[in-house]
């Protein structure tokens, strides 16, 4: 330490002896005051870690110092670390014939983050077939033991699978990383550096900290696909528990899903459908999995408009055919069209009378068997006294409604059918006011 009583804030770098500490490890420095903090690694050179640190309290020059590690944090970050290496490798292997290179990772306690050049979104099926890569060398029968040495550059950069990360420098010599289902040793890719097994590996330069096998990681899951800048993609995973849960919860809404199909309601199975919807956004679970789920909800949306469109098909039928017989023999109409308050079914009714007398004011009105539901539509031809948007909203206000539209035809709904009979008694007094 360089100063004499270090103040709040400062940095300041200690040394610690290589055997005692990985790089990368999650550690804390204390004191015997029990002041602790967390350090930055530097780097390594030679026996030697170098740490620099921001304190928040005051150390004294000469004061001694303990270096622990949080084995626990460190477990889940080697797992998502590892599974890094082979997600990298897994994405070569499926996207083939594309350059793809790293250009950023995250690997933290909770979730691993990947960031690649890839000029267009990775779909859900080829997300898959990554995951599945992945979790293929994880539960390799008898285990994928990881590599790891410290080679020359030079021959290090000859192995025929290598993994670097576009634009990094690094040292010399380098630390060489390699896990797969080909038995293998560091020397082995040095030593045979063309040979075209090692495609069957994930080899990279890395000074992380890692598991001693892919099989600890257990399980594997990518839970999301998104572009983060023009022509760079990320995925987003979890190992372990994390992944677990992520997977079960992928079946479960696949259930679910398989349940509503089993809705016959429509309007039970369109709510239902609205609900899945907004639990599928919120939910963390397998981006494949969620993908499926996203597919059963639009066609479960589908099998509901499919269901409205017929009913709406058979509501214009009665519509058009009530409207036929209606008497237009008087100076303006004013009927009730009994199709549930359906709007599209008026309009093709007001078809049919408008066609049968041209001249001829009509206003027609309809609510739902629910209740919650009032609709009107008026069409004033040209030369009469009448105003279609005045005439519905004369008979919507006794509902609590509003409708819009032009003088000659306007529209509208109310959400209360309670009031209906005075709305049909304020439509066929509209007319009457304006002395027809």
């Amino acid at each position: 330490m360089k100063q004499a009583r270090l103040r709040d804030g400062v940095y300041v770098h200690a040394v610690y002896v290589h055997t005692y500490v990985q790089a990368d490890l999650p550690a804390a420095i204390s004191s015997k005051k029990k002041r602790t903090c967390k350090p930055c690694i530097d780097g390594i050179h030679g026996i030697y870690i170098y740490i620099h640190i921001f304190m928040y309290v005051s150390w004294q020059v000469g004061e001694a110092a303990e270096l622990s590690v949080d084995y626990e944090r460190r477990a889940l970050i080697a797992s998502n670390h590892t599974s890094t290496h082979l997600m990298n490798w897994a994405l070569r292997k499926v996207l083939v014939g594309s350059n793809i290179d790293q250009r950023g990772s995250i690997c933290g306690p909770d979730k691993l983050r990947f960031d690649f050049s890839y000029g267009k979104p990775v779909t859900a099926v080829e997300v898959g077939q990554v995951q599945d890569l992945v979790r293929e060398i994880i539960s390799t029968k008898g285990g994928c033991p990881l590599q790891r040495q410290e080679v020359a550059l030079g021959d290090a950069k000859q192995i025929k699978s290598l993994r670097a990360v576009f634009g990094e420098v690094y040292p010399d010599p380098v630390r060489v990383v390699s896990v797969g289902p080909v038995p293998h040793t560091i020397k082995d890719l040095i030593a045979k550096p063309d040979n075209d097994d090692w495609m069957k590996l994930s080899v990279e330069f890395c000074g992380g900290t890692h598991l001693d096998d892919a099989k600890e990681a257990t399980n594997f899951c990518c839970i999301s696909e998104e572009g983060t800048a023009k022509g760079v993609r990320r995925l987003v995973a979890l190992t372990k528990e994390a992944a677990l849960v992520a997977i079960l919860a992928g079946e479960e809404f696949i259930k679910r899903v398989a349940t509503a199909d089993t809705i016959s309601d429509m309007a039970a199975l369109d709510i239902e459908v609205s609900k899945l919807r907004n639990d599928l956004d919120a939910t963390v679970m397998d981006y494949f999995k969620k993908d499926l789920c996203r597919q059963g909800i639009d066609r479960l949306k589908e099998k509901v408009l499919t269901v409205e469109k017929e009913k709406a098909k058979v509501k214009a039928a009665v519509a058009m055919s009530w409207a036929a017989s209606v008497d237009v023999s008087g100076k303006f109409v004013v009927e009730v069209c009994d199709v549930d308050g359906d709007i599209k079914a008026l309009t093709e009714a007001m078809k049919v009378i408008s066609a049968n007398a041209p001249a001829l004011p009509a206003c027609l009105l309809s609510k739902s068997s629910t209740g919650d539901k009032v609709s009107v539509l008026a069409v004033v031809p040209a030369g009469t006294q009448l105003d279609a948007k005045d005439w519905i909203n004369a008979a919507l206000e006794t509902c609590g409604g509003k409708g819009g539209g032009k003088s000659d035809r306007a529209q509208g709904a109310a959400k209360d059918a309670s009031q209906f009979a005075a709305a049909l008694a304020a439509a066929k007094a509209y007319p009457v006011s304006k002395g027809l």
